[in-house]
This record gives C-alpha cells, sequence and structure tokens, in this order.
C-alpha cells in the first residue's frame, strides 16, 4: 500500500503522542492545512501556543519548539502550511499561496480552531520563524490591513494575545509600524538571508526587539553540514539560549 505524504506525516506525528488534524474555517470549509497538537494534558486547560514553520516546511526543529513549550506548562500546536498544498522547500522565494498574509490567514482559522479545544483556555501566542514569522508580522499588522487581505472577517479580531518573531522574512511582509498586540522579535545581526534592514521601524512600545550579534539566520538551528544552504548559517548555543529564555518570559508574562 502506498501512502501520501501527509498521511505518512500523520502517522508519524500519532506515533510521537502528538494528534493530527485537517483544519477547517469557521464555515466548516475544509482548508489545506495540518494542525499538530501537543497538550500537556487533555484532562486540564491551559493557555497554547501555536508553532509557525519557515519556507523548508516542519522540522524537527519545530517539534523540539513543541516540547520545550510543553515544559513551560503551555499546550503546543503546531501548523503545516504546506504538505496539503504540495508546497516543498523554497528558501528566499516568494510563492503565491504561502505569502504572509495566507501564512496569517491560515494562523487565524487555527487559532479559531484552537480556542474549540477542551484543553485550552487562557490566552494564546504564535511564534513563527522565517517565513513564519514574516507570518507573523503580516498577522499584527493594523485592523484595516488584516481586513482588506483576508486574514479576519470585517469587524473580526485576530484570536491571539501576543506574537513572536524568530528572524522574520521583513523583505516580504515588513513589520506594522505599530502592531496590534504585543509582539517580540528576534534578530540576527549577521543574517544574510532576512536582512534586519528591512525589519524598520521596530520602536514602538508594543514590540519587545532582542537583537543577537554575530548571528546568522537560523542562528538557534543545528543544520547538518551536509546541507546545501543559499545563506550563511552558523549555530549559536548563546543566542539559542538567550532567545529562548527571553520567549518564556514573554510568554509567562502574557499568560499569567
Amino acid at each position: 500500500m502506498k501512502f501520501t505524504r501527509p498521511i505518512v506525516l500523520a502517522i508519524l506525528l500519532a506515533l510521537s503522542g502528538c494528534s493530527t488534524h485537517w483544519l477547517k474555517d469557521q464555515d466548516g470549509n475544509s482548508i489545506p492545512v495540518l494542525l499538530s497538537a501537543s497538550p500537556v494534558d487533555e484532562k486540564k486547560t491551559t493557555p497554547t501556543v501555536l508553532i509557525a514553520h519557515g519556507s523548508d516546511g516542519v522540522q524537527n526543529f519545530h517539534r523540539e519548539w513543541a516540547m520545550r513549550v510543553q515544559s513551560w506548562g503551555y499546550n503546543a500546536v503546531i501548523i503545516d502550511h504546506y504538505s496539503l498544498r504540495g508546497v516543498g522547500a523554497h528558501t528566499g522565494q516568494f510563492i503565491p499561496g504561502v505569502r504572509g498574509e495566507d501564512r496569517a490567514r491560515d494562523m487565524v482559522q487555527a487559532g479559531y480552531w484552537i480556542s474549540k479545544q477542551p484543553w485550552h483556555k487562557g490566552n494564546m501566542a504564535v511564534i513563527g520563524f522565517s517565513q513564519g514569522g514574516g507570518g507573523v508580522l503580516a498577522l499584527v499588522a493594523k485592523q484595516e490591513d488584516v481586513e482588506y487581505f483576508k486574514v479576519v472577517k470585517k469587524g473580526q479580531k485576530i484570536p491571539f494575545a501576543g506574537a513572536v518573531a524568530f528572524y522574520p522574512a521583513c523583505t516580504l511582509s515588513p513589520p506594522p509600524i505599530k502592531p496590534t498586540i504585543p509582539t517580540q522579535i528576534h534578530l540576527a545581526g549577521d543574517d544574510t538571508l532576512a536582512f534586519i534592514g528591512f525589519c524598520v521601524p521596530l520602536d514602538d512600545p508594543m514590540y519587545d526587539v532582542h537583537k543577537y550579534i554575530g548571528a546568522t539566520h537560523a542562528f538557534d538551528v543545528s543544520i547538518s553540514s551536509t546541507v546545501r544552504l543559499n545563506f550563511l548559517h552558523q549555530y549559536d548555543p548563546s543566542a539559542a539560549k538567550e532567545s529562548q529564555e527571553n520567549t518564556k518570559k514573554f510568554l509567562d508574562k502574557l499568560f499569567k
């Protein structure tokens, strides 16, 4: 029997203790998005963090983040924008259907789904990496913009109380002058892919910005030397640890 990639992914995630869900919108229409939910305890309620991948799709790195979020006492849900759309890795490219506003639209629908789960209660946050960080920036844009791009319906608010963007793709999704919710951003000082010069302005008090001098794009990901990259990369354990600590402080304050 031959399994398609989404089915294989669903089987693997189920074996790892996650439950996989094909997402539907508020009107009951299917959306080509997979969610992998990892509640802290299905019989108890706690806040939830949505984890959004970058241009390379869902990786073990994101599953490690889900486990980290769980260890902090929060539910984790990984969003997969690619598998059901048949989208492959496209580092540094602009692909229709998974642009910043498209990702933000998926995040909102995922947020609505999370809000209905018996294990969720309280605030909700999203963490996005690279192009997923660009989706975060599109998500926290002013109300007129999220309505214009149909991220939400007219008059609706995004279902998140806070957002975190790691080395976001500001060239594709520029940061709003004033985000609608508290937004933490982690910038790599020597990023040769998501140039931080495009991540301006970030001086509004709703932003919590951390810049890691000398760090490269994906500084917190241990990438095999056999993987060919079109950007400078070096794993930086110090910056990784500091960024994780900063993220936890942000979430703890948001969820208290």
